[in-house]
């Protein structure tokens, strides 16, 4: 009953996933503290990888004890990976042929970056919403 906040948003046969979200926390961070000396856009791909195992996993195992917040989990880790995919497509591009069409495109790759993210954000605004999640702000 102590312990209840760790594991009681996942499957009595998932209980162990918390651990599971340490580990990918850990190795993400690891993967920006220490991948500096690799470079940044390998550094990148390990993010990159790290992020699409964890996505794998999610779908595979799909631990959340509701399917809300699982499909919330799933959404999150692939808003980050698309996030960081985009992202990569600057370190792509070459910089030494032309400075104004990069900056063009950087401020496109940007604006995509940006709408991905508020996507993300509305929808988890729509869903506690729906679940009338601000009723209590109604009252004041």
């Amino acid at each position: 009953k102590h312990y209840g906040f760790l594991f009681g948003q996942y499957r009595a046969s998932c209980c162990f996933w918390e651990a599971v979200v340490l580990v990918q926390t850990m190795l993400l961070v690891a993967a920006a503290v220490f991948g500096f000396t690799v470079g940044s856009a390998f550094q990148t791909l390990i993010v990159i990888t790290l992020l699409f195992a964890t996505l794998m996993l999610l779908v595979a195992v799909r631990p959340h004890y509701h399917r809300q917040t699982g499909n919330l989990a799933i959404q999150n880790i692939g808003c980050l990976l698309f996030t960081s995919l985009v992202a990569q497509s600057l370190s792509i591009v070459d910089v030494s042929r032309d400075d104004q069409l990069f900056g063009v495109y950087s401020k496109v790759i940007g604006a995509v970056v940006l709408a991905i993210n508020l996507l993300f954000v509305l929808s988890v605004l729509w869903r506690l919403y729906k679940l009338n999640y601000f009723a209590h702000l109604r009252r004041l």
